[in-house]
């Protein structure tokens, strides 16, 4: 008899087939991501390797963080007391700063030089492992290339991008109040009390989150 019909596709596998490279890419960022926190919830934690990583992460990414921060915040201070000062407010200057500072600027500048210089650090650094086949040896070694490459890279930016954000609002802030305080004659006394007045507790929760 005529020779059996091969096996059609099914449907769903080439619609699937079909989908653009960023949907892919978002369920592989978000099954690895599974990944991370199941490990991390047992406990399959690589405790040397995280701790390379939180200097690499922490340390390494302090300087240019705080110089970003500090820049950031003194434009915003020529730019608010500018149109306070006009305005008769400047009491509110550091009031405003604080909180530009907490909910938007610090928490967005962190997370932009991580991305840029950790994550593409991070990026290029397991590339050149999978091109080179080391992650493949870890597999023959029964290693689990996320225990040991991914896990520990992720929970040290978790860990120290926190208090990144922190330390880079202290710092935009002070540089702020010295630029107030030495240019406009804005005593840091009523910039700093503005601030108190300003913020509440959520901000910083917020920003840190």
């Amino acid at each position: 008899g005529p020779p059996p019909a091969p096996p059609q596709p099914l449907p769903a596998l080439e619609s699937a087939k079909e989908a653009p490279r960023w949907a892919w890419r978002s369920a592989c960022a978000f099954l690895l991501g599974g990944q991370v926190v199941l490990r991390a919830s047992r406990g399959r934690i690589h405790a040397k390797n995280f701790a390379t990583q939180l200097r690499t992460v922490g340390p390494s990414s302090l300087g240019v963080a705080m110089l970003t921060s500090s820049f950031v915040g003194m434009v915003f201070t020529i730019q608010f007391v500018r149109e306070f000062t006009r305005l008769g407010l400047t009491r509110s200057v550091g009031g405003v700063l604080g909180l530009a500072l907490a909910r938007e600027l610090s928490p967005v500048i962190t997370a932009v030089i991580l991305a840029g210089r950790v994550g593409s650090a991070f990026a290029a650094e397991i590339g050149s492992m999978q091109v080179s086949e080391q992650v493949d040896m870890l597999r023959v070694l029964r290693a689990d290339p996320v225990d040991f490459l991914v896990t520990p890279r992720v929970l040290a930016t978790s860990v120290a991008m926190p208090l990144l954000t922190v330390i880079c609002f202290t710092v935009g802030l002070a540089a702020s109040t010295l630029l107030a305080a030495g240019v406009y004659h804005i005593p840091a006394n009523v910039i700093l009390d503005s601030v108190v007045r300003a913020l509440r507790p959520w901000d910083m929760i917020a920003a840190l989150v």
